[in-house]
């Protein structure tokens, strides 16, 4: 991101043209986009399974490759009945690429009248 903004700033300052900064954009997006290391989470689905007495309170699936993203998209009330059970869907996403290869659920809580369940499908 840095970079971006020094080519932005030496276009304003007259230092480059608009040809010369499209170029070095283009340079910048190639590098950053073979930096990145490819995810092992295609195809793969992060599920919060939250049920009590009177039936299913929260069935949230939502694709890994998007799981850090839709944390964002869960209504306040569902995401407050998810940390009710003690859940804490942050720290889920923030290790989601670790969670992806357990062979069991990531949580699984049960009490009396309510049990929450995590896991990776």
């Amino acid at each position: 991101m840095e970079e971006r903004i020094r080519i932005l700033k030496m276009l304003e300052e007259g230092k480059i043209n608009a040809q010369q900064a499209e170029e070095l954009l283009d340079s910048v997006e190639k590098k950053i986009g073979s930096e990145k290391k490819p995810s092992k989470v295609i195809g793969k689905k992060l599920r919060v399974k939250v049920v009590s007495e009177d039936g299913e309170k929260v069935n949230i699936c939502i694709p890994l490759s998007l799981a850090k993203l839709a944390t964002g998209f869960v209504s306040k009330s569902h995401r407050a009945s998810i940390e009710s059970a003690g859940v804490d869907l942050s720290a889920i996403i923030e290790h989601i690429d670790e969670l992806q290869d357990m062979g069991e659920d990531i949580l699984n809580v049960e009490s009396d009248n309510e049990s929450v369940k995590v896991y990776i499908e």
